[in-house]
């Protein structure tokens, strides 16, 4: 599953590019608190649909709820609301049973460049061909 920004300018060009079973598109990734329908969306594709990896991407430019961001801000905020989404009282204990992966991405819309964010918060750290090709792996061993 893929949950993007849905004012994101390069986020059609990425979301063609990952194998994705169900796309999420909300202002900021993923609601600061999430709404009924957000946890109905999560809570199917995992157990309806058996989706094993969610990815939550942030990007350069967001205009979260209240004005821009900075690149180091929208960075934080991606990996913020990876973990939010872990501690969901409804939704955490499911992925925890499905044993679904988190990963935080954030694009840089002008030179579309991605950088995986770590969820323990140390920096964002760009993601080569190499590691692009190892995570799409990744997908396909999950989806097997």
């Amino acid at each position: 599953m893929f949950a993007a920004c849905s004012e994101s300018v390069a986020s059609a060009e990425l979301l063609a590019a990952f194998p994705a079973a169900y796309v999420l598109q909300t202002l900021g990734g993923l609601p600061r608190e999430l709404d009924e329908a957000t946890r109905a969306t999560l809570e199917y594709g995992v157990l309806g649909s058996g989706v094993r990896q969610i990815v939550v991407c942030g990007h350069h430019t967001c205009k979260e709820p209240g004005g821009a961001l900075t690149p180091e801000t929208s960075q934080v905020l991606v990996v913020a609301r990876c973990r939010a989404l872990q501690a969901d009282d409804h939704i955490g204990p499911i992925l925890r049973r499905a044993h679904v992966t988190m990963r935080a991405l954030w694009l840089e819309e002008a030179s579309r460049e991605l950088y995986a964010c770590d969820l323990e918060g140390r920096a964002a750290r760009w993601m080569g061909d190499e590691d692009l090709e190892a995570m799409f792996a990744s997908f396909d061993e999950v989806s097997a």
